[in-house]
């Protein structure tokens, strides 16, 4: 799975959420 923060925002915005979330979980 190869992450786009532009594209992937616009067309899918839930999936820039998940992403900020997995970054979250990543620093715990």
């Amino acid at each position: 799975m190869s992450p786009k923060p532009a594209p992937d925002s616009q067309s899918h915005p839930q999936y820039a959420l998940e992403l900020e979330v997995l970054e979250e979980w990543e620093k715990i």
